[in-house]
């Protein structure tokens, strides 16, 4: 089975989405095998998962979603999803709202820290409320520990909407939501 592939290209400031595509999967393997990017999305116990597993997960979620490869400088830095919301609290919340959700990973670290995670926030952002018709978009489950995602949605408008505070011996003292609307 291929990925389903969508025909949208996203051009932001500093970055392009591209669809995600079948050659992509050296890429994307390689991001989900770095410790020190997974370490962010995944916190500190991470489970490797098989080249066959990943596959799976990506292309489950390119029949709901929208998958990006996120390009800068003509070179593959991570991927991103816009995502209709599968969060049953937030949807209980807004039963009549179109909630969208963003994912992102920047997998190459020599891309952290240097503001391409906010341009691919909001990049996507404008693409969820103009072409998706979205009322409200989430980032959502951001462990405490990854500070500098939480600053990159704040810097892209997003508010906090949740503080969730985890069970003792959980890899991270709280998840925040946030969102925008």
């Amino acid at each position: 089975m291929d990925i389903i592939e969508h025909k949208i290209t996203l051009k932001g400031e500093k970055v392009v989405l591209r669809p995600i595509a079948e050659y992509d999967w050296d890429v994307i393997w390689r991001w989900n095998y770095n410790p020190d990017a997974l370490f962010f999305s995944e916190g500190r116990n991470l489970i490797k998962a098989s080249p066959n597993q990943i596959q799976e997960a990506y292309r489950h979620m390119t029949k709901e979603s929208f998958g990006f490869i996120i390009d800068a400088n003509d070179k593959p830095i991570g991927d991103c999803w816009l995502q209709k919301m599968n969060v049953a609290k937030i949807l209980r919340d807004h039963p009549v709202k179109r909630c969208r959700c963003i994912d992102l990973l920047i997998g190459d670290m020599e891309f952290f820290n240097r503001g391409f995670d906010i341009d691919v926030i909001r990049t996507v952002t404008k693409f969820g409320f103009d072409e998706e018709n979205a009322d409200m978009i989430f980032g959502c489950d951001i462990p405490d520990d990854n500070k500098q995602s939480l600053k990159a949605f704040k810097k892209a408008g997003y508010q906090i909407y949740d503080k969730v505070k985890q069970p003792l011996g959980s890899k991270s003292k709280y998840l925040y939501d946030v969102v925008i609307s």
